[in-house]
């Protein structure tokens, strides 16, 4: 699979289609996400570059659809983001910084749910969040330091989520699942 031409390159998912999605340094050094399409109709694999203006980004889940989450950086901003595939591009949608002061989404899934975390500093806490249809959800955890990594598909109206909390003195990791049920917004148990 080939690179955005600097000295890392990473994948993080992959779908159904084989759709893969993950990081790679430009050759200028920049980090962009990245989507690579497998091979068709006997053309090779094609890797394209989802931030092209220069603005770094990470990939870190893609669904059925194309759709991906992951992480868009501008000037002003460090936001958990969705690109949607649109007449042979991408576009992109920032889904703002919710309780932090940047956000991670970490999972997508085929409905367009994304599950992620906002971070703070000082002291340094996370806060794991469900997001669906403009509107982010907290994802309750024992410590001040939750994670929201991966959400199944949904099954009747609820969707289950897996994560991590971890204890700040101790460092210990607590592994976390949430059942998500959606009603006019989502209840989360």
């Amino acid at each position: 699979m080939p690179d955005l031409g600097g000295t890392f390159c990473v994948a993080a998912d992959i779908n159904s289609r084989g759709y893969v999605v993950g990081a790679s340094t430009t050759s200028a050094g920049a980090q962009h996400g990245f989507v690579w399409s497998p091979p068709s109709w006997g053309q090779p694999g094609n890797i394209r570059d989802l931030t092209p203006n220069g603005d770094p980004s990470y990939a870190s889940s893609i669904n059925d659809a194309g759709q991906v989450a992951g992480q868009h950086v501008t000037p002003t901003t460090a936001s958990a983001s969705i690109w949607t595939p649109m007449r042979g591009d991408y576009v992109v949608k920032d889904l703002g910084t919710f309780t932090g002061l940047q956000t991670w989404s970490m999972g997508i899934n085929d409905a367009g749910f994304v599950v992620g975390y906002a971070s703070r500093e000082s002291p340094y806490q996370a806060d794991a969040f469900f997001w669906q249809n403009g509107e982010f959800s907290l994802l309750p955890g024992a410590t001040s330091i939750v994670y929201a990594t991966a959400l199944t598909g949904l099954n009747g109206n609820s969707v289950q989520v897996v994560g991590v909390s971890q204890d700040a003195a101790t460092g210990a990791f607590t592994v976390l699942r949430w059942k998500v049920t959606l009603t006019q917004g989502p209840v989360i148990q």
